[in-house]
């Protein structure tokens, strides 16, 4: 009896372990077309937590999946814009604003925090910095 249990734990283990390498492999091949590399080699003891994590290739993943999708009409000028709200790229955001839409600096700072907000609650593990951050230094 123990023998057969010994036999499928050792069965099931081989499954996981092929599933852990495979699973590996696929991280290491998004990394590198994703281009989440680290720039300088690790040492032989090293383990590299920090380069192209999960979240990170999800991120870049669903960055390239807004980037392709084709948008008509008055939503592809937002296209830019989304992409500078989730880089914090605030100033550039609000220019982008005003060059599409030709509005004051109030009216789009206004658009820009309404879409912030839109983006926040649709899209939220896409922003390149947490709530908590994404405002500090910038003053109005």
């Amino acid at each position: 009896m123990t023998d057969d249990l010994d036999v499928e734990l050792n069965q099931v283990r081989a499954e996981r372990d092929a599933l852990r390498r495979e699973l590996d492999d696929l991280r290491a091949g998004l990394r590198a077309v994703l281009r989440l590399q680290r720039r300088e080699p690790l040492r032989e003891d090293e383990v590299d937590l920090s380069a192209g994590t999960d979240k990170e290739i999800l991120r870049a993943v669903r960055s390239l999946v807004v980037d392709a999708v084709p948008i008509s009409g008055q939503e592809a000028c937002w296209v830019t814009i989304d992409r500078q709200i989730l880089d914090n790229q605030i100033l550039r955001g609000i220019a982008k604003i005003r060059e599409e839409f030709g509005s004051g600096l109030h009216e789009a700072l206004d658009m820009f925090a309404r879409r912030y907000e839109r983006l926040r609650r649709e899209r939220p593990g896409d922003f390149a910095v947490d709530a908590e951050t994404y405002w500090k230094g910038f003053y109005s």
